[in-house]
């Protein structure tokens, strides 16, 4: 049977570790992802075109998975993406180490971000 990139998705995010799960389910995360939505008027911080309420996603400049905990819902290490610019920041993320993605400034992730989406 063919799978298709939907269904790799939805695995992806039913068998996301137990951690990422609890806290993107949290009651303060999506406290905090609305406002960010809001602060940034639902716009992707690298194109600056709109992105609809459904399709938004509030990103982590420096990944969760390398910061402390207390670290996780500070609003300046978040911003918005489209579904586009975040897989291809996910994708270049998968080429850095821990320590690279602990010190990507978000003025870099934009230029980096803005040459590969031209």
């Amino acid at each position: 049977v063919s799978r298709g990139l939907g269904d790799v998705y939805k695995r992806q995010m039913y068998y996301r570790d137990q951690t990422a799960n609890k806290f993107y389910h949290s009651k303060e995360w999506k406290k905090i992802r609305q406002f960010v939505a809001a602060r940034d008027y639902y716009l992707d911080a690298v194109t600056g075109l709109p992105v609809s309420n459904d399709k938004i996603i509030v990103d982590h400049i420096v990944p969760r998975r390398v910061l402390s905990v207390d670290k996780w819902l500070d609003m300046d290490n978040l911003w918005c993406l489209s579904p586009t610019t975040h897989n291809t920041k996910t994708k270049i993320e998968q080429s850095l180490n821990q320590n690279q993605l602990k010190h990507c400034s978000k003025r870099w992730w934009i230029k980096v971000l803005s040459e590969r989406t031209k």
